[in-house]
């Protein structure tokens, strides 16, 4: 969670890979191991969320990539590459379970922020990948269409990201405290201030209610998908009529409000004129289109067939 307070996070770190290492047994009961090597608190623990959330504490422009493929290739190479500050697996599209967003989430380097879009449409499949080691998790399109309303839709999938008392993320099972020798209320804490938590903005409804929505505590991004919320206002792909920007000023403005990173799907656009708006956390684009668009340039004819 970004500390809208610009308070130092003085907590102990654990390296993404430990941590992968201590959510291992989860299911099995950790509290059983009892041969696991215990970490002190100065002992780094957690991964790529700590840089992350510091500099956009600090209001820095991040940049990310979506990774498609359900494989660790594709984000092994966007998560290597030294200007990449997140990744997110784009778990909502394809053929994921979790032992496949553990295995990518595994790969991505330790100073790299992994975020992972969630596959299903329920709060639970928050804390499940945040259990298989994201650092943190990307809420596509509410409201729910059997849901109580987006407001309340929101505050549940945010509070699932958190652990007691900051929120109601499954506590029992999941407790790798036991392997850095943690009591579990240390390790909660310890877990909750590093978690980042978006909300994506595609929807009418999320517009009309974005003041409210800006507002939830421990929200820390609302990034914008452009094309299904161009389709949500009735003009697919029109990015220049009056209401889609009048609706993504509504999102930057509201965002600055209180104190919430602002961040847009920029894909194959300038990412400059973004920048200058104001907007923060900026996604260039998804792994699979980058690859499309590079067999498009290099063979030959191709844009006569």
């Amino acid at each position: 969670m970004v500390d809208n307070n610009n308070q130092p996070y003085r907590g102990p770190e654990v390296s993404r890979r430990t941590y992968m290492q201590g959510t291992a047994a989860t299911g099995a009961g950790l509290a059983g191991l009892g041969t696991a090597s215990a970490h002190s608190l100065d002992e780094p623990m957690m991964g790529g969320s700590e840089e992350f959330l510091d500099r956009v504490e600090d209001g820095e422009t991040v940049f990310g990539m979506s990774t498609g493929f359900a494989s660790m290739d594709p984000a092994t190479v966007v998560g290597n590459h030294p200007a990449t500050d997140w990744v997110w697996v784009d778990s909502e599209h394809g053929s994921y379970d979790l032992r496949i967003i553990r295995q990518i989430v595994s790969v991505i380097p330790d100073d790299t922020a992994a975020l992972v879009r969630i596959p299903g449409h329920h709060p639970r499949e928050v804390d499940r990948v945040l259990d298989a080691g994201a650092d943190g998790v990307i809420v596509p399109f509410l409201p729910r269409v059997d849901g109580p309303g987006v407001i309340e839709d929101a505050e549940m999938f945010v509070e699932a990201a958190y652990y007691p008392p900051d929120g109601n993320r499954g506590a029992a099972g999941s407790h790798a405290g036991a392997v850095y020798g943690l009591e579990a209320d240390e390790y909660f804490e310890t877990i909750n201030d590093r978690v980042f938590v978006m909300l994506q903005v595609e929807t009418r409804e999320m517009i009309d209610n974005i003041d409210e929505i800006a507002q939830i505590d421990g929200l820390d991004c609302l990034l914008v998908g452009p094309t299904d919320l161009s389709y949500q206002l009735g003009d697919p792909g029109n990015f220049d009529s009056s209401e889609f920007q009048q609706a993504i000023q509504d999102v930057l403005d509201a965002s600055h409000r209180h104190g919430v990173a602002p961040g847009y799907w920029v894909g194959d656009e300038d990412e400059n004129e973004f920048i200058d708006d104001g907007w923060q956390v900026l996604s260039l684009g998804a792994d699979g289109g980058l690859l499309a668009a590079g067999i498009e340039d290099r063979f030959p004819n191709s844009n006569e067939s």
